[in-house]
Parts: structure tokens; C-alpha cells; sequence
């Protein structure tokens, strides 16, 4: 499952005081997704859902403070192919609160309902799954390269019990 710089958003975001300050002494936090799993479903006739967990981790800066920060993260089904263009994307606003010993916090959510008829199977390998934090007007990117990553090839997916 691609996660990284794109056009729905970035790997890592360090979030800093000062947006044009970058020593290391203006960061407030930094934020990054470690980990991110996807299972798709029938969920009716013709209709593909997908729930989308992620694993992340908030480091507390020498600029921060704790107390709970605000995750902006956005899912995206995008069919990958000619021309590519979004099936679903949802943006979801995580909690997290930073510790008061100044280390740093592990989280995660999960995300369900990201619904879309289903593909054509000449084209259910072209969609994918993106994740992406979104950077704020005091964010910056610390630029991790995308991977892709391909549903596994299956004659047809698992039904919703």
C-alpha cells in the first residue's frame, strides 16, 4: 500500500513553530506512518469495500509541548491506470495526545467504508490503496518515496459475513 509524498499526501511531516525556520531546534513534532494493512469485501452486489488500518508514530520536538495534537490523514482508492483518476478518498482528522516525559507516542486507526462499485477484472490490479498525512501551513514534508503495493491476484474476493 503506497504511502509517501503524492498528490493525497506525505509519509512523514515534521510539524515546526516557525515555517521558515528549518534548524532542528524549530520542530514541534514529527509525524509518521509506520504501518498499514487493507482487506477488501463484497459488501453488496457489485459493490468492493475496503477498511484500511494504519499504525503510526508522533515524536514530541524540542519546540513542543505535550497535550494532544490534531493528524490530518487522507485515504484514496485510486484507479492507477490511463488516465489515473480517484475512486474514493476520505479524510479523517486522528487525536493524539503527546506524552509529558517529552518522548513519543505510538498510534493507530482504522478506517472502513471506503465503498466504490466493483472494477472490471481486467482492471482490479490498477487500483490502489494510498495513505498520506496532510501537511498544514506550519508542516513540512520530510520526503519518503512512495511504494506500491498490488492487491493479491484472487478469482474473487471474499464475501462480508
Amino acid at each position: 500500500m503506497p504511502v509517501g509524498d503524492g498528490p493525497f499526501g506525505s509519509g512523514d511531516v515534521d510539524v515546526v513553530r516557525h515555517p521558515n525556520d528549518s534548524s532542528a531546534s524549530n520542530l514541534r513534532y514529527q509525524v509518521g506512518l509506520t504501518t498499514t494493512a487493507r482487506e477488501c469485501r463484497l459488501v453488496a452486489p457489485n459493490v468492493l469495500g475496503v477498511k484500511v488500518g494504519l499504525q503510526g508514530r508522533a515524536i514530541l520536538g524540542p519546540n513542543g509541548q505535550p497535550g494532544t495534537i490534531d493528524v490530518p490523514i487522507r485515504f484514496a482508492v485510486m484507479y492507477d491506470g490511463v488516465p489515473p483518476r480517484p475512486i474514493v478518498t476520505r479524510l479523517e482528522r486522528i487525536q493524539v495526545t503527546m506524552p509529558s516525559d517529552g518522548s513519543n507516542v505510538l498510534f493507530s486507526h482504522v478506517v472502513e467504508g471506503l465503498e466504490f462499485p466493483m472494477p472490471k477484472a481486467s482492471e482490479l490490479d490498477q487500483y490502489v490503496v494510498y495513505i498520506g498525512l496532510i501537511r498544514s501551513r506550519r508542516s513540512r514534508s520530510t520526503a519518503r518515496r512512495p511504494h506500491r503495493a498490488r492487491p493479491s491476484r484472487r478469482s474473487s474476493p471474499s464475501r462480508a459475513s
